[in-house]
């Protein structure tokens, strides 16, 4: 005969069990109708009876769902230490009946629908069998929605003790069109596996829960109480025939299926953590990698010149995946959910981008919350989005273990994944993106722009089937230039002495700063009025680029001149032209004459034309203004390095704001 070496070695195929069964004598329907009671009788006298699900909630999904990861009990009063924990938090499982009531469908996140050859055949062969389902299934109208995660199961046996059967379990998650997987996806063999390390934590919880509730129990007994059922019917607890207060619990819930989803969702996290560092990796090989050409400066029709910096300075650092193996080994001072009431993380991956002056400290590293928004009813209340991860921030807070050095010196967006909770979206200067971010009454069109790039960093980390991670860094780019802005800006304007001139005035527009001066033209020798003053005139904007964090000057429409003048443009100005035309035709007839001195003259002619000079003095500016946006960082909270690092910080930025205010 053959040999199957990948079948499992616990199955046994000499006797069939179901042959020798009482159940073998059931009828079809007598069979069905005892299944699904004996399915139903599970979830009422189970953990769904006593915790319920998050649908049963009314629609709120508790946010700080945590329950205690240790399903191993020592004692029976660590058993009912942490199962009186677990008693507030309901089942994350959405529970569905499958069809004729013999099996269970646990599903948990936001569906997605698809439209694949395979899924129209399944949903034609529902169709078919539409005859076996009852008038009010509605199973076969959702056949075409996939779950990030989703699995069945069933009971075997009448017995009220009998466990459940573990059918199929499926973790789906996919990166978004265009953007690749990098061979990530689940096989066979890692299916299968998953299969089985679920199934045995039920069992396993199954098994823990049965024997310390015996030990409960001996110990009671012990002790001298004696229990009797009292007139409502709960249990009283008898000491020496004298009549105590009742026992609000005497035994311990068995959670399995919360078990369960602690094992699946820790393995559709860890996935989602590997496809999101491959494809930072091939970011940083490829478009987001240091180029010696790029073109940062005033932006002109067509021309270009080289990068301010070199190559190094404007590629981003990948901190790939990183798994913690015990929780003594996470980083960051230990500050990962220990003292906020989260679990600690499982593993991290950290994009760093952008060069930051951390002499002083780094900038705080600040969780990114989702809005609140109204849910369609439609919408599943159980999905991987994080709502609120609160905790209390300090020292090396970039999650980060502490032997990985390829965030000094930059900002940092960091993803990690904690247990029942989901991906949590850690940035630079985040807790003051989420409160900038908040819309009052849809007038501020910063908070807009903020929020729309909030949603759109989260979403492309926290969609299992829309993962991206060059959107999500492109949207972290954009909210922390606009940070830098808001605090190069108010690093100038807060400075008593040295101020700028009153004709010149500073404005955050979305990123960039807007340079505006206030023209006036006196007809009269009489000063103007206030009220007949002029709105400042926006001369030039400062962008801060994404890719580098560099500030490149732009100009608007009618600017034209000046922008022609900062780029050294010729067609500028025709005298101009009609004298570089001269000057280089009589250059080659003079150079052979004079030699060199010539060649020196007509370069510092070149030089003392206007183009020039104006191209001089951007280039001035925007040096000033990279030193300045690189003390200030993306401004709020900062990890200092001692009690002095505030004032040596400031002290140094209002240097830097002097050369900044002699450029301008």
């Amino acid at each position: 005969g053959g040999r199957w070496p990948d079948f499992p070695i616990d199955v046994a195929l000499a006797v069939d069990r179901y042959e020798t069964s009482k159940e073998k004598s059931y009828s079809a329907s007598e069979l069905q109708a005892r299944l699904a009671s004996a399915v139903r009788r599970k979830l009422v006298l189970g953990e769904v009876g006593a915790f319920g699900t998050l649908g049963s909630n009314g629609g709120k999904t508790n946010t700080n769902r945590l329950d205690a990861p240790e399903s191993l009990m020592t004692s029976p009063t660590n058993a009912s230490s942490c199962r009186k924990a677990e008693e507030s938090q309901p089942l994350p499982w959405r529970v569905v009946l499958g069809k004729g009531g013999g099996s269970i469908r646990l599903t948990y996140g936001t569906p997605r629908t698809v439209s694949t050859a395979e899924a129209l055949r399944q949903h034609s062969l529902a169709d078919a069998n539409a005859n076996i389902l009852s008038d009010n299934d509605t199973s076969a109208n959702n056949s075409l929605q996939q779950y990030p995660m989703e699995a069945r199961l069933s009971v075997l046996s009448e017995d009220p003790a009998a466990p459940w059967k573990l059918l199929s379990i499926h973790i789906r998650c996919s990166p978004k069109t265009g953007e690749s997987d990098h061979q990530l996806a689940m096989n066979r063999k890692q299916m299968f596996d998953l299969h089985r390390i679920g199934e045995r934590s039920m069992v396993v919880e199954e098994a823990v829960c049965r024997k310390a509730n015996e030990e409960l129990k001996q110990k009671k007994e012990k002790d001298g109480l004696i229990f009797k059922k009292s007139e409502g019917g709960d249990d009283v607890a008898m000491i020496d025939d004298k009549e105590q207060k009742p026992l609000s619990s005497s035994t311990i819930v068995p959670r399995p299926l919360h078990r369960l989803f602690e094992v699946t969702h820790a393995f559709a996290l860890s996935l989602q953590i590997e496809i999101l560092s491959s494809q930072a990796e091939a970011l940083r090989r490829g478009a987001w990698g240091g180029s010696s050409t790029g073109v940062v400066g005033p932006t002109s029709g067509g021309g270009g010149r080289q990068a301010r910096g070199g190559a190094l300075s404007e590629c981003i650092a990948v901190s790939p995946a990183y798994f913690f193996g015990e929780e003594k080994s996470v980083g960051s001072e230990g500050k990962l959910g220990v003292n906020d009431g989260n679990p600690p993380p499982i593993a991290v991956v950290a994009v760093h981008f952008w060069s930051c002056d951390d002499r002083y400290g780094s900038p705080r590293v600040g969780d990114l919350l989702a809005q609140e928004k109204n849910r369609n009813k439609g919408e599943d209340d159980a999905s991987l989005v994080s709502k609120s991860t609160a905790r209390n921030q300090g020292g090396d807070d970039n999650f980060l273990p502490k032997t990985d050095r390829r965030g000094e010196k930059r900002l940092s967006l960091c993803i990690r994944a904690v247990p029942t909770i989901g991906l949590v979206v850690s940035l630079s200067g985040g807790l003051d993106v989420a409160a900038n971010s908040t819309v009052k009454d849809g007038t501020s069109a910063v908070g807009h722009h903020m929020q729309r790039n909030v949603d759109k960093l989260l979403s492309s980390i926290q969609d299992p089937f829309q993962l991206s991670m060059s959107d999500a860094l492109l949207a972290a780019t954009v909210l922390c230039a606009d940070r830098r802005c808001q605090a190069v800006v108010g690093a100038l304007t807060r400075q008593r002495m040295n101020k700028l001139p009153p004709w010149i005035h500073l404005e955050v527009e979305c990123g960039t700063i807007s340079v505006a001066a206030l023209i006036s033209y006196p007809t009269t020798s009489a000063p103007s009025s206030p009220s007949s003053s002029r709105s400042p005139t926006v001369l030039f904007r400062l962008a801060c680029d994404s890719r580098t964090g560099r500030f490149v000057p732009v100009f608007p429409r009618p600017a034209s001149l000046l922008r022609l003048l900062a780029c050294n443009d010729p067609s500028a100005s025709d005298v101009q032209s009609l004298r570089s035309a001269a000057m280089s035709s009589s250059l080659g007839a003079r150079l052979a004459a004079h030699g060199g001195n010539v060649a020196k003259r007509a370069d510092v002619a070149s030089r003392e034309t206007t183009g020039r000079i104006v191209r001089d003095a951007f280039d001035t500016l925007a040096r000033s203004m990279d030193t300045l946006g690189r003390k200030c960082g993306v401004g709020g909270d900062w990890n200092d390095i001692d009690g002095q690092s505030t004032s040596l910080r400031e002290k140094s930025v209002d240097q830097t704001c002097h050369d900044v205010r002699a450029s301008l």
